[in-house]
């Protein structure tokens, strides 16, 4: 009777550890695909925008993206069935980050952005060239800028762009985690937050250095509850101050 009492206990401690997951992409997964725009396909990631010049190759210790020049990807990925998720959370590893790259100095550029959309309803972009898309956050991490809030050039009432555990290090995994619930009330004001309904992967290296910034992405995980580990870097206090992206 101990053993199963203790045992019982066992299995609660490891749940709460790890959180309730709602929806999670583990590059790490044993695929048979190497390639890394085949193996994005496979599991429902569609091609939006590409640079043939990017290396994107599957390795069991996640996604790598090897950016020998400049250019702009994005590849999106919508679920058929939305869920609602309180908090973010991407395991990412950064080999080297570009010698020019701050938001806050205008560069506004990013090696890798993981961009969340809420709800359904499309939302206008401001410029009748620019489709209109939902509301948006977009997570990024670089070694320069502290965590902030940045506007974009289009989508200025419906999407942000978010430095998150801002700076890091360069050569060391970094794990993000982020309230959704509390960055989509600050940012938009709006105190009930719609399911989320797609995620995006957007690369912008268009004139940074980029040589040596081959990076990993190891997970992606929506939770409805957070982690309590102490190896989870946390999510610094928001703020409704924004920068415009120049």
């Amino acid at each position: 009777m101990k053993k199963i009492f203790l045992f019982v206990i066992f299995i609660c401690i490891v749940a709460t550890a790890y959180g309730k997951t709602q929806y999670v992409l583990d590059f790490t997964k044993e695929s048979k695909i190497q390639d890394g725009r085949e193996y994005l396909r496979s599991i429902g990631f569609e091609k939006k925008y590409d640079f043939s010049a990017l290396r994107i190759y599957k390795t069991n210790r996640g996604l790598v993206f090897d950016p020998p020049s400049g250019g702009f990807l994005f590849y999106l990925n919508k679920f058929k069935k939305p869920f609602p998720a309180k908090y973010l959370r991407i395991t990412w590893y950064f080999t080297h980050f570009p010698l020019i790259n701050s938001w806050a100095e205008n560069t506004r550029r990013q090696l890798l952005a993981v961009m969340v959309s809420f709800g359904t309803t499309p939302r206008p972009s401001g410029r009748f060239y620019m489709p209109a898309v939902p509301y948006f956050l977009s997570f990024f991490v670089n070694n320069i800028d502290r965590s902030d809030i940045f506007l974009g050039h289009y989508y200025k009432d419906t999407g942000r762009y978010v430095c998150r555990t801002c700076p890091v290090r360069s050569n060391q995994k970094i794990v993000t985690t982020i309230n959704l619930e509390k960055e989509f009330s600050d940012v938009f004001g709006i105190e009930h937050i719609d399911n989320v309904t797609s995620v995006g992967l957007e690369m912008d290296t268009r004139n940074i250095l980029t040589k040596n910034s081959a990076f990993r992405l190891i997970k992606i995980e929506f939770l409805s509850s957070l982690d309590p580990s102490p190896v989870v870097q946390k999510t610094t206090k928001s703020t409704k101050q924004v920068k415009s992206k120049k």
